[in-house]
């Protein structure tokens, strides 16, 4: 018995393990993902005072009472609505989150508008990407995929990661919804299952004891 418990720890161990790989994948460039939905503004009802702060608010063009969330550390606002443009409120920003409320995401597309060469780097609370150059000449077009959560950006003036400002404004931002956001299981749950363990460990001690 205590060989096919050591066994099942293991094999939890070995499935920790195969979660922890996890990694999103960045492309440069525009790479349409399937079902994927346009970020709009002018059709979602919402409140005036949610299209300008350090978060704001907008919906998808296919499923208006579907939020998604913007937030950023400076006040950003909304410039237009299809297709809507991410702007600060006075001058740039450098970091930008996206998320659905009450919904994963999967994938997002983006375009960055800056106002100096640098780096972007991205994130989903698990996995951050390398650096990736911006130009102040061109679109900057990214496609992340493989996401664990929602998508965090930042930017930098140069490779050693200082932050800079230098964001004039996202823009035709895409996005594709994994499924809703699992539910916290309840305090009671993990008091069944914290037992349930015990349980499994202490008659496990017991047969090794007796064999």
């Amino acid at each position: 018995m205590s060989i096919r418990f050591n066994t099942v720890l293991a094999s939890l161990a070995l499935s920790a393990a195969v979660g922890a790989a996890h990694a999103l994948t960045v492309v440069t460039g525009n790479v349409p993902q399937p079902d994927q939905s346009n970020v709009v503004r002018n059709a979602c009802g919402l409140d005036p005072g949610s299209a300008e702060g350090t978060t704001i608010l907008g919906c998808l063009n296919d499923d208006h009472a579907q939020l998604i969330s913007l937030s950023s550390d400076e006040s950003i606002r909304w410039v237009g609505g299809g297709q809507a443009r991410v702007r600060a409120s006075s001058g740039r920003y450098s970091q930008l989150e996206v998320s659905a409320v009450d919904n994963t995401l999967s994938s997002v597309i983006l375009n960055l508008n800056v106002s100096s060469d640098g780096f972007v780097s991205f994130s989903d609370g698990t996995d951050t990407s390398a650096l990736f150059a911006v130009d102040a000449n061109g679109q900057n077009f990214f496609t992340i995929t493989d996401l664990f959560g929602d998508l965090s950006l930042m930017t930098f003036s140069d490779a050693l990661g200082t932050e800079a400002d230098i964001i004039q404004d996202t823009r035709q931002i895409r996005l594709t919804l994994a499924g809703p956001v699992p539910a916290i299981p309840e305090s009671d749950t993990y008091a069944l299952l914290m037992a349930g363990l015990g349980a499994v460990l202490f008659v496990a001690r017991r047969r090794v004891r007796t064999g």
